[in-house]
């Protein structure tokens, strides 16, 4: 309940957007043992909203949270190790070791983004099969990124055989589950009547 009030003052639903409010609400939950509520409150120490920023702070509560099992904090704190966001040094084989753990927990963007590392050969050996399985994980588990990433690999061929039917029907589902880049492929498909129909009509709504 503290969770779900933080996050109507979080977004503005229903009542006046208040950042103070809604980090309170997050602490309180956090402290009562809501992954979620520690999840949101590590998201609001990153940025600064409602309460001052603090990198540290963050990063100690999105590990709490992933402790708990929100996969999220384990993507986030995946995508810190790998980039040497907030304040966290790049070390790739931590990135892989939370983005592991947030796709055995169903956390879809956990699975693409353990796809992606394992393609490049980040922080593991280059395994591209198992990156491709990965994307397929995250796109079963309705992860827009894992369905536009697939779909690429079968739109350029790149360790499958090329398939355009197959890639547009991925570039589908990937805007569909809100990822703009799967739309504008999508679109480029419609325009070029690759795997699909040339049909400008239909290129410029997905554009």
């Amino acid at each position: 309940a503290c969770t779900n009030l933080g996050y109507m003052y979080d977004t503005g639903d229903g009542v006046a957007k208040d950042f103070v409010k809604a980090s309170a609400l997050y602490k309180k939950a956090c402290n009562f043992g809501s992954y979620t509520g520690c999840g949101n409150l590590g998201f609001m120490y990153e940025t600064g909203d409602g309460v001052p920023k603090n990198l540290k702070k963050a990063q100690q509560t999105f590990r709490k949270a992933c402790k708990k099992g929100h996969g999220r904090s384990c993507n986030k704190l995946g995508l810190m190790f790998e980039r040497g966001e907030s304040g966290a040094p790049k070390q790739p084989k931590k990135a892989v070791k939370f983005y592991k753990k947030a796709c055995d927990i169903d956390y879809g963007r956990g699975c693409s983004n353990l796809g992606v590392v394992y393609r490049k050969g980040i922080g593991v050996p280059k395994n591209t099969t198992k990156g491709r399985k990965l994307y397929e994980r995250a796109c079963d588990l309705r992860d827009a990124t894992g369905c536009n990433n697939l779909g690429t690999l079968f739109d350029k061929g790149d360790s499958v055989e090329r398939d355009y039917a197959m890639a547009a029907k991925l570039y589908r589902k990937a805007c569909l589950y809100g990822s703009y880049v799967g739309c504008s492929n999508l679109g480029m498909m419609y325009h070029a009547g690759d795997g699909v129909a040339k049909d400008f009509a239909q290129a410029k709504h997905y554009l």
